[in-house]
């Protein structure tokens, strides 16, 4: 009887704890990256919107592929699979609000876990282009709300790392072709090509030799 008593006092202690830490865990967790890039906001959407370069600077992103609408228009829906540590997870992506150069906005969704909304602006500023993004994340269930306690600071730091990466592919594409292509240690080439499409493309934008102006 002792025994079931103990238990029972144990298992309102529990019941409790969880309730008082659902209360006080966050219902959302909202956080911003920003990026500055030594090219025009047209090059830097380019290469923002560049699928095989999101491969080298979206964090363990494995492939992309489409469901409906073309690609980076609104409404569009598109499948992610991210792969870490041999675990792969698939995200839903829907495009949210599309404005071409400027902004691009989308949500994902993970299974009905929890949802991503995040809105990029690209913003013309004197060394370039200025890429900024705030991001909300939403738990759809409360394990996962739980697990969100100053979770802000880490997913921040790690949608930053990409950012960086986005911004030392094209500050090395953006001197491609003047100075041999090396600028924070990365070259057009080494991106893997990046996209020889947008590399031809680009070459009057950024007023390299030989080009137009």
């Amino acid at each position: 009887m002792k025994i079931l008593k103990f238990v029972l006092i144990f298992l309102g202690f529990l019941i409790l704890g969880v309730i008082v830490a659902l209360l006080l865990s966050p219902k959302e967790v909202n956080y911003e990256n920003s990026v500055e890039v030594s090219v025009s906001p047209k090059i830097a959407w380019k290469a923002f919107t560049n699928e095989e370069a999101m491969k080298l600077w979206i964090p363990n992103l494995k492939s992309i592929e489409h469901k409906s609408g073309d690609p980076m228009t609104l409404g569009a829906v598109s499948e992610l699979t991210f792969e870490e540590n041999g675990q792969e997870l698939t995200l839903l992506e829907t495009v949210t609000g599309v404005e071409p150069g400027k902004s691009y906005a989308f949500q994902l969704v993970a299974d009905k876990l929890m949802e991503i909304n995040t809105d990029v602006r690209l913003e013309a500023v004197e060394s370039g282009t200025r890429i900024q993004s705030s991001s909300k994340v939403t738990p759809l269930t409360w394990i996962l709300r739980l697990t969100l306690f100053g979770a802000d600071e880490t997913m921040r730091d790690r949608s930053q790392e990409g950012y960086d990466k986005l911004a030392d592919i094209i500050n090395a594409s953006s001197s491609f072709g003047k100075d041999g292509g090396r600028q924070g240690g990365l070259s057009l080439t080494d991106a893997g090509g990046l996209a020889a499409g947008w590399y031809a493309d680009s070459k009057a934008d950024l007023g390299w030799p030989g080009s137009e102006a």
